[in-house]
């Protein structure tokens, strides 16, 4: 992905075994995920 979107971030999901697969490939968590939503 990185070779075709070089400057993009990638935004996951993974937890546990997960994430720690993706951290073993290179990949750096940088916090916990929060998500915003305005009520109408």
């Amino acid at each position: 992905m990185n070779r075709l979107f070089p400057t993009l971030s990638v935004v996951g999901y993974e937890q546990g075994e997960d994430l720690a697969a993706a951290v073993r490939h290179g990949f750096d968590p940088v916090g916990p995920l929060r998500i915003w939503l305005h009520g109408q």
